[in-house]
């Protein structure tokens, strides 16, 4: 069998080729040819970028800018972030930016990110700013106070403008020099503790990012005392002098109120609240209206039969010969029973009376006026003996005529004080059941065995008997050493040293005092002559260490 070359098959191929060129052809027409896409690192790079620029000044308030200088190509658009320490403030996304005081210390920041189609995305930040220095508020006003400086009124504090917004402010009333408890807002009320004292008010500005400021207000005037009233109970005569012998000049009618200025012993006189004197209803204490007129205190409403207010300058010698002998009593040579006698004045004399002092404590007629009884008020009568006030109908209590001499003062032993302190620094308990021992002796731990040690008596006194070796003086003429004291017994009963004064008006003062209340011996300023709510209070007086 002879062989046969065989030859491919040419027509095939040449079918597959033109086949294939026919579908290219066919697909190029439709236009489905696919291109392959462009990939990332075919993106263009924006040929300048520069770093961008704070412009403004680096502080609390102030507005910045960001410039980002000549992007090329041109076209892009820009994004912005703002940072402090390198974090991102939230919110900060503006070419434009304001500092704020959460800023403060830290170093500010902004980033600029450039966008172009068809171009790598580009950010750029700016080098670190300065560190946010606190600021200060761009004013810094003095506060100043409002209204009447007077007890009972409203007063207001005007701050001022600090020329930011936002900043908050404290108040902080003070009365003298001490803060007052409470009073912390744009008004304050004046009380009656102020009467005397210059207000100031503090205030307080804060605001975060900025130094805090205290601005004080210039002081007020002293609030002054309040005019002293009283309301007419009935009609009353209107008189010009303290006596019903002077002029009349018209009435003062019932429910009128009435100003009083000062106080004097004038005539003894009967009238509306005659019932409330066991004299009889004799009453010489008048007052010395606003009007320059006098009005009678037995037809006043003033809540006392003690004056209220101070004596006047020109206290006349009062209504002496209506002074009635209303028991019979020694006629003495002196103010004491140990002096020599002479005879009695009987039931009924009328007395003139020359001079007052204060001499033994005595019992008598009057002796239920008195909470312990005792009186050590006396008199020289004309005649140059001594008569005791307990016995005599004055229309007062207290003294209606001038004093017979001066009342010495003796400088105050400063041992007094050097042996009070003791017991304040050892803070003595209060105990009246036992004593207390130190380097002055043994004492009763009550207010007057604590004055019997300041004073070096030889026992611990008490209250009722303290006026065996102290005399009676006037508020004004109180010294450091000097005691106050209720000679009563039990819990009227009360006595403590007297310091010093602690306003000029003489409405309050320091007091040194053996006090349950204070846990002991201690220091306390209370109001002259002692708390008004103390049943006590209206027979506490000055004395002096005879």
């Amino acid at each position: 069998m002879s062989l046969t070359s065989v030859r491919p098959n040419t027509s095939n191929r040449r079918f597959r080729i033109l086949a294939g060129m026919a579908l290219a052809l066919t697909l190029a027409v439709a236009g489905t040819v696919a291109q392959p896409a462009e990939s990332a690192s075919a993106a263009r790079s924006f040929t300048h970028a520069p770093t961008p620029k704070i412009v403004g000044s680096i502080l609390v308030g102030s507005r910045l800018k960001a410039t980002r200088g000549t992007w090329t190509p041109s076209g892009a658009t820009f994004t912005y972030q703002w940072r402090a320490n390198g974090a991102k403030i939230s919110g900060a996304t503006k070419s434009l930016f304001t500092v704020t005081g959460t800023q403060v210390g830290k170093a500010l920041s902004v980033t600029v990110s450039g966008h172009k189609s068809g171009y790598r995305t580009v950010s750029r930040t700016s080098a670190r700013s300065v560190v946010v220095p606190v600021a200060q508020f761009p004013a810094s006003p003095v506060p100043t106070i409002g209204g009447n400086v007077a007890y009972g009124s409203t007063l207001t504090v005007t701050s001022g403008s600090w020329g930011v917004s936002g900043v908050h402010l404290s108040y902080q009333w003070k009365s003298g020099p001490d803060i007052i408890g409470g009073a912390t807002g744009l008004t304050y009320i004046v009380e009656k503790a102020d009467i005397g004292k210059a207000l100031t008010v503090v205030v307080t500005a804060t605001k975060l990012g900025y130094t805090t400021v205290v601005n004080v207000s210039a002081a007020t005037g002293s609030v002054p005392t309040p005019p002293v009233t009283a309301t007419a109970a009935t009609r009353t005569q209107r008189m010009s002098q303290s006596n019903l012998n002077s002029t009349q000049i018209g009435w003062y009618e019932q429910g009128s109120v009435l100003s009083l200025v000062c106080y004097q012993r004038g005539q003894s006189v009967k009238g509306y609240f005659s019932s409330s004197f066991s004299n009889g209803g004799w009453d010489n204490l008048w007052y010395r209206i606003n009007d320059g007129s006098y009005a009678a205190d037995v037809d006043l409403e003033t809540g006392t039969l003690d004056p209220v207010v101070p004596a006047c300058a020109d206290q006349p010698v009062a209504d002496t010969s209506n002074a009635t002998v209303m028991a019979t009593t020694q006629r003495m040579s002196s103010d004491t029973l140990n002096s020599t006698q002479n005879g009695n004045y009987g039931v009924g004399a009328r007395l003139t009376l020359t001079c007052y002092a204060h001499g033994e404590a005595v019992k008598g007629y009057f002796s239920g006026s008195f909470p312990n009884g005792y009186d050590d008020l006396w008199y020289q009568v004309n005649d140059g003996f001594w008569v005791a006030d307990v016995d005599i109908q004055t229309g007062s209590n207290d003294p209606v005529t001038p004093s017979c001499a001066p009342i010495s003062t003796p400088p105050v032993s400063s041992d007094e004080l050097t042996r009070a302190k003791s017991w304040l620094d050892a803070h003595v308990p209060y105990d009246q059941g036992h004593s207390y021992p130190n380097q002055y002796g043994s004492y009763r731990m009550d207010c007057s065995g604590f004055v019997s040690m300041a004073f070096g008596l030889p026992s611990s006194y008490t209250t009722v008997t303290l006026p065996q070796v102290v005399h009676r003086i006037n508020k004004d003429d109180l010294q450091p050493g000097d005691i106050m004291l209720n000679t009563a017994s039990g819990d009227n009963g009360h006595t403590g040293i007297f310091i010093r004064w602690t306003d000029a008006s003489h409405t309050h003062y320091v007091s040194w005092e053996e006090n349950p209340g204070l846990g002991g011996a201690g220091e306390q300023t209370v109001p002259y002559p002692y708390w008004p709510s103390w049943a006590g209070t209206s027979n506490y007086f000055p004395y002096r260490r005879n």
